[in-house]
Protein backbone atom coordinates (compact mmCIF):
# COMPACT_ATOMS: atom_id res chain seq x y z
CA UNK A 1 0.00 0.00 0.00
CA UNK A 2 2.78 2.45 0.99
CA UNK A 3 4.39 2.20 -2.94
CA UNK A 4 1.19 2.67 -4.30
CA UNK A 5 0.54 5.86 -2.20
CA UNK A 6 4.08 7.01 -3.86
CA UNK A 7 3.49 6.27 -7.03
CA UNK A 8 0.29 7.97 -6.42
CA UNK A 9 1.40 10.93 -5.25
CA UNK A 10 4.50 11.29 -7.32
CA UNK A 11 2.11 10.70 -10.49
CA UNK A 12 -0.15 13.75 -8.79
CA UNK A 13 2.92 15.48 -8.10
CA UNK A 14 4.40 15.33 -11.66
CA UNK A 15 1.19 16.54 -13.25
CA UNK A 16 1.05 19.01 -11.27
CA UNK A 17 4.03 20.48 -11.88
CA UNK A 18 3.53 20.18 -15.85
CA UNK A 19 0.05 21.62 -15.39
CA UNK A 20 1.68 24.82 -13.69
CA UNK A 21 4.06 25.20 -16.14
CA UNK A 22 1.96 25.18 -19.72
CA UNK A 23 -0.02 28.18 -20.64
CA UNK A 24 -3.46 27.62 -21.74
CA UNK A 25 -4.50 30.94 -23.95
CA UNK A 26 -7.78 29.52 -25.63
CA UNK A 27 -7.15 31.91 -28.72
CA UNK A 28 -6.28 34.79 -26.94
CA UNK A 29 -2.74 36.32 -27.31
CA UNK A 30 -2.93 37.71 -23.17
CA UNK A 31 -0.61 35.26 -20.92
CA UNK A 32 -3.27 33.96 -18.07
CA UNK A 33 -1.78 35.24 -14.52
CA UNK A 34 0.65 33.78 -12.37
CA UNK A 35 -0.28 32.18 -9.39
CA UNK A 36 -1.32 33.83 -6.27
CA UNK A 37 0.32 32.01 -3.07
CA UNK A 38 -2.69 31.31 -1.68
CA UNK A 39 -3.64 29.77 -5.28
CA UNK A 40 -0.44 27.45 -5.14
CA UNK A 41 -1.27 26.75 -1.77
CA UNK A 42 -5.07 25.34 -2.16
CA UNK A 43 -3.81 23.86 -5.79
CA UNK A 44 -0.96 21.73 -3.49
CA UNK A 45 -4.19 21.07 -1.16
CA UNK A 46 -6.22 19.88 -4.03
CA UNK A 47 -3.52 17.35 -5.23
CA UNK A 48 -2.94 15.97 -1.54
CA UNK A 49 -7.12 15.84 -1.06
CA UNK A 50 -6.73 13.47 -4.45
CA UNK A 51 -4.31 11.24 -3.21
CA UNK A 52 -5.69 11.03 0.37
CA UNK A 53 -9.14 10.09 -1.58
CA UNK A 54 -7.36 7.39 -3.81
CA UNK A 55 -5.39 5.88 -0.46
CA UNK A 56 -8.61 5.68 1.54
CA UNK A 57 -10.59 4.23 -1.50
CA UNK A 58 -7.83 1.68 -2.27
CA UNK A 59 -8.22 0.93 1.49
CA UNK A 60 -11.98 0.81 1.46
CA UNK A 61 -11.65 -1.73 -1.22
CA UNK A 62 -9.22 -4.01 0.48
CA UNK A 63 -11.66 -4.45 2.98
CA UNK A 64 -14.14 -6.04 0.73
CA UNK A 65 -16.27 -3.13 0.52
CA UNK A 66 -17.68 -1.44 -3.23
CA UNK A 67 -17.01 1.75 -4.81
CA UNK A 68 -19.85 3.91 -4.58
CA UNK A 69 -19.16 6.50 -7.58
CA UNK A 70 -20.63 4.47 -10.76
CA UNK A 71 -17.96 6.52 -13.09
CA UNK A 72 -15.46 3.99 -11.59
CA UNK A 73 -17.33 1.23 -10.77
CA UNK A 74 -17.62 -1.19 -7.98
CA UNK A 75 -14.22 -2.32 -7.86
CA UNK A 76 -11.71 -0.14 -9.56
CA UNK A 77 -8.53 -0.50 -10.76
CA UNK A 78 -5.57 1.22 -9.73
CA UNK A 79 -5.33 2.98 -13.39
CA UNK A 80 -8.70 3.93 -13.42
CA UNK A 81 -8.43 5.86 -9.84
CA UNK A 82 -5.86 7.17 -10.79
CA UNK A 83 -6.67 8.69 -13.86
CA UNK A 84 -9.68 9.85 -12.57
CA UNK A 85 -7.82 11.84 -9.60
CA UNK A 86 -5.76 13.17 -12.40
CA UNK A 87 -9.18 13.86 -14.37
CA UNK A 88 -10.46 16.10 -11.06
CA UNK A 89 -7.05 17.71 -10.91
CA UNK A 90 -6.84 19.30 -14.63
CA UNK A 91 -10.28 19.82 -15.21
CA UNK A 92 -10.30 22.07 -11.48
CA UNK A 93 -6.96 23.53 -12.67
CA UNK A 94 -7.89 24.54 -16.52
CA UNK A 95 -11.12 26.18 -15.17
CA UNK A 96 -8.77 28.64 -13.00
CA UNK A 97 -6.75 29.36 -16.21
CA UNK A 98 -9.88 30.14 -18.32
CA UNK A 99 -11.24 32.06 -15.22
CA UNK A 100 -8.24 33.57 -12.85
CA UNK A 101 -10.38 35.97 -11.34
CA UNK A 102 -12.00 32.34 -9.31
CA UNK A 103 -8.99 30.33 -10.10
CA UNK A 104 -8.73 29.99 -6.10
CA UNK A 105 -12.37 29.49 -5.42
CA UNK A 106 -12.03 26.67 -7.98
CA UNK A 107 -9.04 25.18 -6.17
CA UNK A 108 -11.22 24.95 -2.93
CA UNK A 109 -13.81 23.11 -3.96
CA UNK A 110 -11.99 20.51 -6.01
CA UNK A 111 -10.08 20.18 -2.13
CA UNK A 112 -13.83 20.10 -0.73
CA UNK A 113 -14.47 17.22 -3.20
CA UNK A 114 -11.82 15.33 -2.69
CA UNK A 115 -11.26 15.56 0.66
CA UNK A 116 -14.83 15.05 1.54
CA UNK A 117 -14.40 11.91 -0.29
CA UNK A 118 -11.68 10.75 1.64
CA UNK A 119 -13.65 11.31 4.85
CA UNK A 120 -16.82 9.55 3.41
CA UNK A 121 -14.32 6.36 2.86
CA UNK A 122 -13.25 6.73 6.28
CA UNK A 123 -16.44 7.40 8.11
CA UNK A 124 -18.10 3.96 6.46
CA UNK A 125 -14.73 1.92 7.02
CA UNK A 126 -15.18 3.03 10.55
CA UNK A 127 -18.91 1.79 10.63
CA UNK A 128 -18.40 -1.43 9.07
CA UNK A 129 -15.59 -1.88 12.23
CA UNK A 130 -18.07 -0.79 14.41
Amino acid sequence: MVISMRKTLVSLALSASLLASCTINFGSEQKPREHTTSEKTWLAGMIACNAADYYTTKEFLSKGMKEANPIYGENPSDEKLIVGKLAGVIIFYIAGQVDPDNRELYYKIGSGLACGAAAWNKIQMNKQEN
